[in-house]
């Protein structure tokens, strides 16, 4: 059973639907120069010593990988054009680290009638190499996540987002990661005092750099203004004296007056003390006026004399 070619034709505006990238929807148009995929340079540099001892890229190998679409016919002319075997070989090799995401799996297909050991070995490390970088981009995507966009919009103690297994896993945390950056820029421009329609298409630090210069006119617009209001040093000093003067002048009236208020509530006492002696005296005294002389008592006798004053 051969092995898919990693590309394919489709409908999405002339774009090519990369096989290898299928569970992530990305879609690469034609005219962009495709780079090969990091776990496919891994997977070549695995075989490069087979490739070296075993290829003899003569006229039927090179036509194969032609019709494979692994190399186009002036690369098979320059491989030709080299006189020995290792020289072809490594020229081959050159141009396949030079070629388009895709051309792995394209050069498996092409070896499998010549050279099934080749073909089998390659196979094997695309396999391990592809597993191996899926592992570390979701591990690494995790990390994104976990580390840099959810503390950065949710805040320390955020809920973490586990690393992902499977290919509907990665297309979540993708979403995960779209979501955030959705969040942290409605913040940012809630924050601004900005209209997401009128900056939509301005990058989020044009963004800042514009509300800065803004600030920064208003902080100098300010500063001019302080400038033409601002005391000289002198009265400054003059002034911060007085203010002492008067707080100490302030504090010495409020001492007397409390020692004023201690000394009237002293009178006060005293005033009380006498008015309640002198009323003991006013009674002691009618109580003596009340009193005969001869009979130490009230009698007839002098109240009928007194009566005669009356």
């Amino acid at each position: 059973m051969s092995i898919p070619i990693s590309t394919v034709k489709d409908n999405h505006n002339g774009a090519r639907l990369c096989y290898d990238c299928y569970p992530s929807g990305i879609y690469i148009h034609e005219h962009e120069k495709d780079t090969m995929y990091v776990y496919e340079k891994r997977a070549l540099k695995r075989c490069q010593h087979a490739m070296s001892r075993d290829l003899n890229p003569n006229t039927p190998l090179l036509s194969q990988l032609e019709k494979g679409h692994v190399i186009d016919s002036s690369q098979s002319s320059l491989i030709m054009r080299q006189s020995a075997r290792k020289d072809k070989v490594l020229c081959l090799i050159d141009i396949l680290f030079e070629q388009e995401d895709g051309v792995c799996i394209r050069l498996i297909n092409a070896l499998k009638l010549d050279y099934p050991w080749i073909s089998s070995h390659l196979h094997r490390e695309f396999i391990k190499e592809k597993t191996k970088f899926t592992r570390e981009f979701n591990q690494g995507l995790s990390n994104v996540v976990n580390k840099q966009i959810s503390p950065m919009v949710l805040g320390p103690g955020a809920e973490e987002c586990p690393v992902p297994t499977t290919s509907k896993e990665s297309l979540q945390c993708v979403e995960t990661v779209s979501e955030l950056l959705e969040t942290f820029q409605k913040l940012n421009y809630r924050h601004l005092g900005v209209d997401p329609i009128e900056v939509c298409n301005m990058a989020l630090c044009v963004v800042l750099e514009e509300k800065i210069t803004q600030y920064k006119k208003t902080i100098d617009n300010l500063q001019e203004k302080l400038t033409k209001l601002k005391v000289p040093t002198n009265n400054i000093r003059v002034i911060k004296q007085e203010i002492l003067n008067e707080k100490e002048a302030a504090k010495l009236l409020e001492k007397q007056i409390k020692i004023k208020d201690s000394a009237i509530s002293h009178l006060e006492y005293q005033n009380a003390l006498l008015k309640q002696k002198r009323e003991a005296l006013r009674k002691t005294r009618d109580m003596s006026n009340d009193m005969c002389a001869v009979c130490n008592s009230k009698c007839l006798r002098r109240q009928s004399s007194f009566n005669i004053y009356k």
